[in-house]
């Protein structure tokens, strides 16, 4: 069996260079509230450029590491023996620590009362993805909430790691209210330690 990875699609790059823009306006607000105090406050009355440059600067620092950190975690990779995350391969999960693989994660909205406000459509949506990703358990607590259908190989890779841990596969599963609390907003693709 050779390697299966996933990476960003198409798309999620296109977002990622249209959104840079907008989160770095918005990483750039606080200084920049900051600094027109400090211009309220000075004898001048004006800014100097080189901190309206500073604070545009670390508004681009925040969205570089923002979209890194979203483009990260489509990165995954299944070998022989793990399953390797992050653009750089940081987070190694060995095959060995999986306790269980839970096919489907909650189908609660990460703000309870959201889907009153939602299309059923959008619902119906929501739910479908929600019941094609996994939740992978490890022995030492660990959950690793699994959503990977809309990646290049995604369903492929879920569908392999299945496939080579039936043994820990678990469908049907009943979630607690304390484990629907805690992925409800948990990040997906993300390591939760606990």
């Amino acid at each position: 069996m050779n390697e299966i990875a996933t990476h960003p699609g198409r798309k999620d790059w296109i977002a990622s260079v249209v959104s840079f823009p907008m989160l770095t306006s918005i990483g750039a607000i606080v200084p920049l509230l900051l600094l027109t105090s400090f211009r309220v406050h000075s004898s001048t009355g004006r800014a100097p450029p080189v901190a309206i440059l500073g604070c545009l600067l670390f508004g681009a620092a925040v969205a570089f590491w923002f979209v890194r950190r979203m483009i990260s975690r489509q990165y995954w990779r299944l070998t022989q023996s793990e399953l390797i995350g992050g653009m750089s391969g940081r987070i190694h999960l060995p095959l060995s620590a999986v306790e269980k693989i839970i096919i489907g994660l909650p189908t609660k909205w990460p703000i309870p009362g959201m889907d009153r406000f939602i299309s059923p459509e959008r619902q119906h949506a929501f739910a479908a993805i929600k019941g094609a990703s996994l939740l992978i358990v490890f022995q030492n607590g660990a959950l690793l909430p699994l959503s990977l259908y809309a990646t290049p190989n995604g369903t492929a890779l879920m569908n392999e790691l299945v496939s080579r841990l039936k043994d820990r596969v678990v469908q049907n599963y009943s979630y607690s209210k304390e484990e629907v609390r805690l992925l409800r907003g948990a990040d997906p693709n993300v390591l939760i330690l606990r």
